[in-house]
């Protein structure tokens, strides 16, 4: 009966642990999926969200298309290489199209943490791209990676899409 017990407990906690949630951005209707357990951070403005733990950091922000430039609407391959440079990320590599959006795209670059120290860590950083013609609203987000594996971290691209 114990050991009965003990394995319906282990159970529970691998089910709770490998459980998938989602977060929505409600405010835009943009929301992905994950196993992490991550906080919640929106800004004054109402712009742009933060998910973070110590394993992953997925940063959202919406921008209306009047704020971008015609190539960037045109482009969203575009779009995500350019906002990779503008952070000044290196060895960035194409990604492809997001499955569960239409005008989806990303890529993926590395970026180094730890300053100047020479225990410095190299980590990816997924840049998204995602145009909801409907809202008028591109998305620019980023998911930097720091303790999550590769099929984690494709796990949350590809969950990405729009609500209704």
């Amino acid at each position: 009966m114990i050991k009965k017990l003990i394995l319906l407990s282990v159970l529970c906690f691998s089910l709770n642990l490998f459980s998938q949630k989602t977060y929505t951005f409600d405010r835009f209707k943009i929301a992905f999926e994950t196993t992490q357990e991550l906080e919640t951070i929106f800004n004054s403005r109402g712009t742009s969200a933060v998910y973070e733990n110590d394993n992953v950091v997925v940063d959202i922000e919406a921008v209306p298309f009047s704020e971008e430039s015609p190539e960037f609407l045109k482009n969203v391959k575009y779009g995500a290489t350019e906002i990779t440079r503008d952070y000044e990320l290196g060895d960035i590599t194409d990604g492809g199209s997001l499955q569960k959006v239409e005008n989806g795209y990303y890529v993926i670059a590395y970026d180094l943490e730890g300053g100047m120290n020479s225990e410095r860590k190299k980590y990816p950083v997924y840049v998204l791209v995602i145009l909801d013609k409907n809202k008028q609203m591109a998305f620019e987000i980023s998911i930097d990676c720091y303790n999550l594996s590769k099929a984690d971290s494709l796990k949350i691209v590809q969950s990405f899409r729009i609500t209704q």
